[in-house]
């Protein structure tokens, strides 16, 4: 047992200078996910649109910026998970935090490319300004603080909204988890004793 428990604390150790083995495992990794995510996200969402000429979609006035909470959330992990991996794989300066917040904002903003071909969405200026938002709060906490003091929260519950509009709201699980925005919430936390 004690093999295992010490070469499983040599793999998690953050390297002292930069593995090029970690990082290709962490970048091939990452695209691995990406795309598994992106062929679910064409199965579970945009199956059920028609594919039309990419477009713009003013969405400010809808979900009552819910959907942006959404986004928010998700480029803040992506982004703090990130700078863990390449913290992990040796890199050492602040280029990791560049790298991250490309990597993050990248990922999660080509959904738009998704939404602004599907006719019942359209691409949203405001999704953008979210995940860059997301993702600029990680960055700020570890160049003002070195580590991360305020965590960015998500809980889903179950509603009866979805069964009112399934179309809308999702018919399965998985698609409530992602598309009902009256099961989801979001909210800061933060370690007093940290601060």
């Amino acid at each position: 047992m004690q093999i295992i428990f010490n070469w499983f604390h040599k793999l998690i150790k953050p390297s002292e200078n930069i593995n090029f083995t970690r990082l290709l495992v962490f970048l091939g990794g990452t695209f691995a996910v990406y795309f598994s995510i992106l062929v679910g996200l064409v199965a579970i969402w945009y199956s059920k649109n028609n594919n039309v000429d990419f477009h713009w979609f003013n969405d400010s006035l809808e979900w009552r910026f819910c959907d942006k909470f959404g986004h928010a959330y998700i480029a803040f992990t992506e982004c703090r998970l990130a700078i863990n991996l390449f913290n992990w794989c040796g890199v050492k300066n602040r280029n990791k935090y560049i790298y991250s917040f490309i990597l993050a904002f990248t990922m999660q903003s080509s959904y738009e490319i998704l939404d602004g071909m599907a006719d019942n969405y359209g691409a949203s200026g405001y999704d953008i300004i979210a995940n860059a938002t997301g993702c600029a709060m990680v960055i700020a906490q570890y160049l003002i603080f070195k580590k991360v003091l305020m965590n960015y929260q998500f809980n889903f519950s179950l509603t009866q909204y979805a069964q009112l509009r399934p179309n809308m709201l999702g018919n399965g699980f998985w698609e409530r988890y992602f598309k009902d925005y009256n099961g989801q919430t979001y909210w800061f936390s933060f370690n007093l004793r940290e601060l």
